[in-house]
């Protein structure tokens, strides 16, 4: 990665927290309690070194197999293994198998299929899938998530799974220029985790992304998912 390259990551990371900071600030929250996920999904595996030479640790992908590549290229470089993993995207259940042992925690649990595929497996090698339940806040039919109708059945459900962890719950907030309706959103995730909090006392809260992680620091985002204000615009091929 050229200099020049290296140097523009640097200030874009360091403003990142620093806007996470000035929104903690405001809220009047400890900056230690908001973890970034730099979502790196699309990006060389280099920008993760750097990244990481940075002192970041918390990297998120979309795609299992992009994830798994990554992980394998730094495993073999050696002195990366404290990286966290974090799967962020939607999981078809005939790719479970090849996540385990590989994450650090999956955001994306969103049926009971899947959850039972995932304890199903979990089973076999003993070790127990850290998940986040992902709840459908903006109500959009286009995006994954259990309605919100069906979550107290779900943490119940998930909750009973000897192989699932469940310790906490992701959200994405529908695209807008109202600021209200986005916080409005993303308040739903947290009154959800608040009346759970007899099954679940401390939940991981996963909201907010490049365009919107302050105002879900404000409504009491435990986790931010922030890609593109650190690493730059993406490119799709």
């Amino acid at each position: 990665m050229p200099d020049s390259a290296k140097s523009e990551l640097r200030n874009r990371y360091a403003a990142t927290v620093m806007r996470i900071q000035s929104a903690c600030h405001r809220a009047n929250r400890d900056p230690g309690d908001v973890t970034l996920i730099a979502v790196s999904k699309t990006f060389p595996v280099d920008i993760v070194q750097d990244l990481h030479a940075l002192g970041h640790r918390d990297f998120g992908e979309n795609k299992v197999q992009e994830m798994l590549q990554k992980k394998a290229h730094l495993d073999d470089l050696g002195g990366y293994e404290d990286i966290r993993w974090h799967l962020i995207g939607h999981l078809q259940r005939n790719k479970v198998r090849h996540v385990l042992g590989a994450t650090h925690l999956f955001h994306g649990l969103d049926s009971e299929r899947l959850a039972r595929e995932i304890n199903k497996r979990a089973a076999v090698t003993g070790d127990p899938v850290d998940c986040l339940m992902q709840v459908n806040i903006s109500t959009e039919d286009s995006k994954y998530g259990v309605p919100l109708a069906d979550v107290d059945s779900h943490v119940e459900l998930l909750h009973s799974f000897e192989y699932i962890r469940l310790l906490g719950y992701m959200g994405m907030a529908r695209p807008s220029e109202d600021e209200q309706s986005v916080v409005d959103e993303f308040n739903v995730l947290r009154e959800l985790a608040e009346n759970h909090r007899d099954i679940i006392p401390e939940a991981i809260i996963s909201m907010g992304m490049s365009q919107d992680f302050e105002l879900a620091i404000s409504a009491g985002a435990t986790h931010v998912r922030v890609g593109s204000a650190i690493f730059g615009s993406r490119t799709y091929s």
